[in-house]
């Protein structure tokens, strides 16, 4: 795979000017990324400027020499599975979803 182009989004505590610009480019160079061109620079707040900027990165992986097993799985209906819990667990079973109040997104407890 010869991509290698990464995008980032950081601020730096600088305010947005052409050398604020080299700033970022140069940053990015310091994590190893050549090529940078930053896509947009813009006010984040007093003294401070947020960039997208993109990257190329020197490192390359071989696609083909990566090995991981197949998780193969069984998906079961709603009946398939209420089935299956009487065969193997043998009683009903009660399921409770909580949230703490972050990241509740992730799970879909909020919709």
């Amino acid at each position: 795979m010869d991509d290698g182009i990464v995008q980032t989004a950081f601020v730096l505590p600088v305010p947005p000017s052409e050398k604020a610009k080299e700033a970022a480019r140069l940053f990015m160079k310091k994590m190893g990324f050549v090529d940078a061109k930053v896509a947009t620079m813009e006010r984040a707040a007093e003294n401070y400027s947020f960039f997208v900027v993109y990257g190329r990165s020197s490192h390359s992986i071989d696609y083909g020499e990566i090995d991981v097993p197949e998780v193969i799985i069984k998906k079961m209906g709603r009946v398939q599975l209420n089935e299956w819990i009487g065969k193997t667990i043998g009683r009903r079973l009660v399921v409770l979803g909580a949230c703490t109040g972050t990241d509740s997104h992730t799970v879909g407890i909020d919709a």
